[in-house]
């Protein structure tokens, strides 16, 4: 045992050592390749960031340049487009005010032409419907009054004949005759008296309304005159506001021309400005294509000097590589050496505690031992024979219980026998499970255990007189 335990710690401390000899040497090799591989990367990096200052530089350089010349083109530009929306702007709104005034004075001439010659048409049509209306009327009324006159006089004629009729019928025709040349003649007289009335008052009338209308057209006339001088100082006037907006107009056209003069000369400066920025895009790309060339000749120049490094940094790595393969072979070699020799000495360690004497207090144990086993060979010897005998018994007990209390020989109440007990499963909805169950005597409750807590029930001495015979009752 303790060459065994000996053997096992020299062999964990070999295999650590071998570990750890092992993992030091992977872990120098991996530093140096990394150091050698991050002072690489250090200096493609620095390489790198050079490149990157001097395209960073040219690229601002030309975005510089870039933004100056699309500044100053979109100053122009707006300068440009301002100005121009500006004049485009004051030339509507003088053409549109032009436009309204002269729409305004067209539209009030003609509305006051129009307004004067419609009240004028309408007033003399109302003299005229009147003058009509009142010529209607005194003829109707002429016309009544000459029918009354003659329905008035022509009764009082047909009165008076069938008077002169009824009171003289005895009269001459002679007398009749005159009667009625003289009535004639009144009648005739009357009419004509009657005529010249009616001509004379008509003719009054018509002299006066005649006398009204001439007063009348001469008020309308006096009207017209005054609309006539109202819409000449109207127009007067709209004469001189369009004198004042052509003159307006005019000094407005001399600041457009002026203003495309200046629009002309900004073009100009603009295209010589697009001159000087197409020599200038064309120098920074002579600039630009002499950089790049520089950059490309750099670039060729510090990869080559990276292979060579690179190139450098490989073969001292294999070499050094080589020389720790070297170093570890010899190392491995001089560890089988040793193990070999450990290996050795634990064969015969081995073999000498194989072939070791047995010590005495192994001898007391194994003899302590095998008592104890048969010790407890005879105490299960004795148990099974009381186990015998106590079956028995019951046995016995069962069948005189029987036979006092029952008279069937199937009823067995009480019996216990484990050996000979039926464990078949019975459904319980069967019929004729039921029948059985009502047949039957209920089955007994289970015996407790002779056994408890690992006690003995008897003494281990069994006893040996017999058991007694079933008794005998008499009926």
């Amino acid at each position: 045992m303790l060459l065994q335990s000996d053997y096992e710690k020299i062999r964990k401390d070999l295999t650590q050592q071998k570990d750890e000899e092992r993992i030091k040497a992977i872990e120098e090799i991996q530093r140096q390749k990394q150091n050698d591989l991050t002072s690489a990367r250090n200096q493609i990096n620095e390489l790198e960031q050079q490149l990157q200052q001097i395209q960073s530089q040219l690229l601002n350089q030309q975005q510089k340049s870039k933004e100056e010349s699309l500044v100053a083109l979109q100053n122009a530009n707006e300068d440009k487009r301002r100005t121009i929306n500006e004049f485009q702007m004051r030339i509507q709104d003088l053409t549109t005010q032009l436009q309204r005034l002269e729409g305004k004075n067209q539209e009030d001439l003609l509305q006051q032409k129009l307004q004067l010659e419609k009240e004028h048409i309408n007033q003399i049509n109302e003299l005229k419907a009147r003058h009509m209306e009142d010529i209607r009327g005194q003829q109707l009324a002429y016309n009544t009054h000459l029918e009354t006159i003659r329905a008035d006089h022509e009764r009082t004629l047909a009165l008076e004949i069938e008077k002169q009729n009824v009171q003289h019928q005895s009269n001459i025709a002679f007398l009749f005759r005159r009667k009625f040349t003289l009535a004639n003649n009144n009648i005739l007289l009357c009419l004509e008296q009657l005529r010249k009335d009616i001509t004379r008052t008509y003719s009054n009338e018509l002299e006066e309304k005649e006398r009204a209308h001439n007063k009348e057209l001469a008020a309308i006339r006096l009207q017209l005159d005054r609309a006539l001088e109202i819409t000449k100082i109207k127009e007067r006037e709209a004469d001189l506001r369009i004198e004042d907006l052509t003159s307006d107009i005019n000094i407005k056209q001399s600041r457009i021309d002026n203003c495309l003069r200046d629009l002309n000369e900004l073009q100009e400066q603009i295209e010589q400005l697009r001159y000087d920025i197409d020599m200038r895009s064309k120098e920074l790309q002579r600039v630009r294509n002499e950089a790049q060339k520089e950059i490309k000749h750099r670039e060729e120049k510090l990869r080559n000097e990276n292979e060579e490094k690179i190139r450098d940094l490989l073969r001292t790595h294999e070499n050094e590589q080589k020389q720790l393969l070297d170093e570890f072979a010899k190392a491995h070699e001089l560890l089988k050496l040793r193990v070999s020799e450990l290996q050795s000495k634990l064969d015969e360690a081995d073999e000498r505690y194989r072939n070791r004497e047995s010590r005495p207090e192994d001898l007391e144990l194994m003899t302590t031992l095998q008592q104890t086993i048969c010790s407890y060979q005879e105490q299960l010897k004795k148990i099974h024979d009381e186990k015998k005998y106590l079956k028995m018994e019951l046995i016995n007990r069962e069948t005189n219980f029987n036979k006092v209390f029952t008279n069937a020989p199937s009823s067995n109440v009480g019996v216990i026998n484990p050996l000979a007990y039926n464990t078949k499963f019975v459904p319980r909805n069967s019929d004729v499970s039921a029948s059985s169950r009502k047949s039957q005597s209920p089955r007994p409750s289970k015996l407790e255990p002779l056994v408890t807590n690992g006690e003995i029930p008897h003494d281990l001495a069994l006893n040996h007189n017999k058991p007694l015979l079933p008794k005998r009752f008499i009926k």
